[in-house]
């Protein structure tokens, strides 16, 4: 859609996932505040958890998303974001010092199988098409 956005007019589009998260903020606050649930108990570490996921995960995260869109058709980025949940999966094992299921290494291997043959099918209609073209 940021690619459609951009065709109309440009933009900075680190501005526009600003305003976007700007917005959307202000729609959760709004949900939580109806939703009964309990308040949160503010403590340091809850403080810290939520800087570190707020500013430095999500900032670096949209930051290299732009950044890909920018570099990248949005075919090959949309691609890559596949690879988030596999990467989120074996990080939090590792973390956590915990085993990984049969069924998320079965999950694991099928997307990275999925983004394999992709990415040669890409390859391989990049090629055919560029080799048509005569030399200069």
């Amino acid at each position: 859609m940021i690619k459609y956005i951009q065709l109309r007019k440009p933009m900075d589009l680190l501005h526009l996932t600003a305003w976007q998260m700007a917005f959307g903020s202000l729609l959760l606050l709004l949900l939580a505040n109806v939703s009964g649930e309990p308040p949160i108990v503010w403590t340091e570490r809850v403080m810290i958890s939520l800087g570190f996921t707020a500013f430095i995960s999500t900032a670096c995260g949209w930051c290299l998303w732009v950044y890909l869109l920018d570099y990248l058709p949005a075919g090959t980025a949309g691609m890559a974001i596949l690879l988030i949940p596999v990467v989120a999966v074996i990080s939090t094992a590792y973390h956590l010092g915990e085993p990984l299921p049969d069924t998320d290494i079965t999950g694991i291997a099928l997307i990275v199988t999925g983004l394999v043959v992709l990415t040669y099918k890409a390859i391989a209609e990049h090629r055919s098409a560029t080799s048509d073209v005569p030399p200069e």
